[in-house]
């Protein structure tokens, strides 16, 4: 119990420096809200933003322990980082979508402890603005888990096409 409140509390503190990130993109201070989530990249996962940006999402998992043993918070962290990425405009947006998705459906894989958070927010956001095309098969097969779980039978519906359509 005490393990929980303590991880909700930290990412709910991780998405609220998040938002104020993603206030000022809104407000035109462009600079400032990346020199921001460059912060946060280093104060929540000890790494600069560029280092981070260089990495595979395989190596980013070694780094943390593998997928079966990373984190919660720091799998939702750095879905967040990765979704606040996707809100900077950059020419890395559709990367980071993909990134994003990866460590969203990580975190979510095993619990169901933040459906009515910020984040999974984003997550839906993030769906909605995703061509399912051009997600590889091994994430639609992951996202396919996920839809079924929270009975998406529409989403999921499409995603078992497009996953026979690519096989």
């Amino acid at each position: 119990m005490f393990q929980k409140d303590y991880l909700m509390r930290l990412i709910q503190q991780f998405i609220q420096g998040l938002i104020q990130v993603l206030t000022k993109r809104e407000s035109g201070e462009i600079r400032e809200a990346v020199d921001d989530l460059g912060e946060m990249y280093h104060s929540y996962l000890g790494l600069d933003r560029a280092t981070i940006a260089q990495m595979t999402d395989h190596q980013l998992l070694s780094l943390f322990g593998g997928e079966e043993n990373i984190g919660l918070d720091k799998c939702l962290m750095i879905a967040e980082l990765f979704y606040s990425e996707t809100q900077m405009a950059s020419s890395d947006s559709d990367k980071y979508t993909m990134r994003a998705l990866r460590f969203y459906l990580l975190a979510m894989k095993g619990t169901d402890m933040w459906d009515d958070s910020p984040a999974f927010e984003h997550f839906q956001e993030l769906l909605s603005t995703i061509q399912f095309s051009d997600v590889p098969v091994e994430l639609l097969k992951q996202l396919e888990k996920f839809l079924h779980r929270i009975g998406d039978e529409k989403n999921e519906a499409k995603v078992e096409e497009l996953i026979a359509s690519k096989e």
